[in-house]
Formats: structure tokens, sequence, C-alpha cells
């Protein structure tokens, strides 16, 4: 077998494997539930203790998503098992910082 594969096949590997297949159930599941609109532009980032982490990049998307969150937790949760229940939604917002160029300071010095 190659080496390559047998590290593929540790029980590291195969643990990512498995959450990574969770999160993707949870994805699926979300887009299921949520408007076209807002499909899109959320991700499943973590599931821990039935709090289901989301992230998005903007904070009005994240404010509309609260508003119909209690409703996609009852719908979900009738499709689920009862130790995969979602108790709640937490929203992350990612924010990406502004890089300036060293060139444009310089410039804006003069």
């Amino acid at each position: 077998m190659d080496p390559l594969k047998k590290l593929f096949e540790t029980t590291y590997f195969s643990e990512l494997q498995k959450k990574r297949k969770e999160l993707d159930v949870y994805q699926s599941l979300l887009s299921e539930f949520l408007p076209f609109s807002l499909n899109q532009s959320f991700k499943v980032t973590k599931f821990f203790q039935g709090v289901l982490y989301l992230s998005t990049s903007s904070n009005v998307l994240a404010h509309k998503f609260k508003l119909i969150s209690k409703d996609i937790i009852q719908s979900a949760n009738k499709k689920l098992n009862s130790s995969d229940e979602i108790s709640s939604i937490k929203i992350k917002i990612k924010v990406g910082s502004k890089v300036q160029k060293r060139s444009d300071n310089i410039a804006s010095k003069k």
C-alpha cells in the first residue's frame, strides 16, 4: 500500500472526514429550509453540543437569518435524530481586513 494512502486512512484523517460529512449534512439540511436568497450566503462551520455555528460576510444577512432561525430549528429538528438536534444557532460575521499598499500611503502623504 502506498504510504500516502496509509496516511489518509489513519484515525486522525478519518475523524476529519467524519466531521466534514457531518457539517455537509447540516449544510444541506439548512439549504432545504432557507429561502433561496439566503441559501448561498451561509456556511456551516461547526456543530458542538447542540449549537450550530454559521458564518456569513454580512451583518444584514445575519439579522435576516436570526429572524427566521426559530422556524428553521423546529423544522430541521423534525428530520434529525434526538442526539443530533439543534438547540440554537450562532452566527459569526467574517470581516476582511483592509490592507493598504505602501505606495498608497506614501502618495497620500505628499
